[in-house]
């Protein structure tokens, strides 16, 4: 063979290595690549599971305690304890924040625009340290009907900023039932005050309930008729759940809805469920 044969031969076996060698490199990094991302669908699905893990405990807890305590619901019972601040599991990370939805006021009661909603609004305005402008501004968004579906509307609808949502945020809620009656047991001292407008029972029922759940039992000792717009119980329930799986993360808000059937079945559902933040 030539040496100009020679020649060409050996660039032709090069070309063909280099392209040998860009191939398995392609393979390399296309396999790796699917690797990385079926871990993390393995991860998205763990940390999914975590979450379901999570919302079945509080719908067993809440379900059960129909059985247990139907005539009072508050702190100290065992649907309380459900609740895990941050923390590390095998898989990840784990965090769960219940609470009664029927501690705080409804600000849907404002579609109806009566006189005693607007009264209270303006008690919690108060009591949440905000110019009274700011119910004025809310009630006149929530006019006519327009309900809110998460409390975070009040800043396109009724101009409120950031800061003034977080502040009402501990005293109100937006669930889609309307004047639902607040709970003794689980409402603030500003709550509860907005809506008895009596500064003395007011004080004596907070006093009591830090030492008592309060029952019918507990208020016929004290002498105390409830008047409408309050009970010793609820149905609703508010649950974010945030779960972590290597570099996967799912958070979600859910309402919570239970009741007892003809039969005495107690039932605790998921109503609804919005993915992301509280």
């Amino acid at each position: 063979m030539r040496r100009r044969d020679r020649g060409v031969v050996l660039v032709t076996i090069l070309v063909v290595m280099a392209l040998c060698v860009t191939v398995i490199v392609a393979m390399t990094t296309r396999s790796e690549q699917a690797t990385r991302a079926t871990g993390r669908d393995l991860d998205a699905a763990q940390a999914q599971a975590l979450m379901a893990a999570g919302e079945d405990s509080a719908l067993s807890a809440l379900a059960q305690d129909l059985l247990t305590g139907p005539l009072a619901d508050g702190p100290g019972e065992p649907w309380t304890r459900v609740a895990q601040e941050e923390a590390s599991v095998s898989l990840g990370t784990f965090t769960l924040e219940i609470w009664d939805e029927a501690a705080r006021f409804n600000l849907n009661d404002l579609t109806e625009s009566t006189p005693a909603a607007r009264q209270v609004l303006g008690d919690i305005v108060a009591a949440a340290a905000l110019p009274p402008e700011v119910a004025a501004r809310i009630a006149a968004a929530l006019a006519g009907g327009r309900m809110l579906l998460q409390i975070g509307d009040l800043g396109p609808l009724a101009g409120l900023s950031a800061e003034e949502i977080a502040a009402l945020q501990p005293f109100v809620t937006c669930d889609p039932v309307s004047e639902r009656p607040i709970n003794v047991n689980t409402a603030s001292e500003p709550v509860l005050a907005a809506i008895l407008r009596n500064p003395v029972l007011t004080k004596r029922l907070v006093d009591r309930r830090a030492v008592d759940l309060i029952t019918p039992d507990v208020l016929k000792e004290m002498a105390v008729i409830l008047p409408s717009g309050l009970v010793l119980r609820s149905d609703f329930y508010g649950l974010h759940v945030v779960a972590t799986v290597g570099q996967a993360r799912v958070e979600a808000v859910a309402l919570i809805h239970r009741w007892t059937d003809t039969y005495g079945k107690p039932h605790a559902v998921i109503a609804a469920r919005r993915l992301g933040a509280a």
